[in-house]
């Protein structure tokens, strides 16, 4: 993806954890050879249409529980918990909205329903096409955004 569409990226996150009061910071960039996940828990999107491509979120325990807690308006939040799950997807799947909505240029783009994908000393490897890694520290913590996106 071009610099500019990185740029898209970064800023549609920083929107979106503006709102909750997270301390974003943006890292670096890194490629990679294969699209997988780089922390224990990971929310997988697909994307369909004009574009294809997968976008996959990883962050670690600490990270989970303070999205769910946000998300879901609670002081606590448990990783077994399917309501606590359902909450961070869907502010990862309001991310992939908002970015599709600049990439769109027009075209239709479709979403998948998100995909959770965790566990201690868990790697999923998603497809080997070269991506990229965007690190960022939330609160303190590592989130990572793996993707690879094609216009077709």
């Amino acid at each position: 993806m071009a610099s500019a569409e990185k740029n898209i990226f970064i800023e549609t996150f920083e929107e979106i954890f503006s709102y909750l009061d997270f301390d974003l910071k943006f890292l670096n960039e890194v490629p990679l050879s294969t699209l997988s996940n780089v922390l224990q828990h990971n929310i997988l999107v697909g994307v369909s249409g004009s574009m294809r491509g997968n976008i996959i979120f990883s962050f670690n325990v600490k990270t989970f529980r303070e999205l769910a807690a946000c998300m879901m308006g609670s002081e606590k939040a448990n990783e077994e918990d399917i309501f606590a799950v359902s909450a961070v997807a869907d502010l990862f799947t309001e991310f992939c909205k908002r970015l599709i909505k600049f990439l769109n240029r027009n075209k239709e783009i479709f979403l998948s329903s998100p995909i959770g994908i965790s566990g201690n000393g868990m790697t999923a490897m998603i497809s080997p096409v070269p991506s990229k890694n965007l690190f960022f520290k939330l609160n303190g913590e590592r989130l990572a955004i793996a993707y690879y996106l094609e216009e077709i």
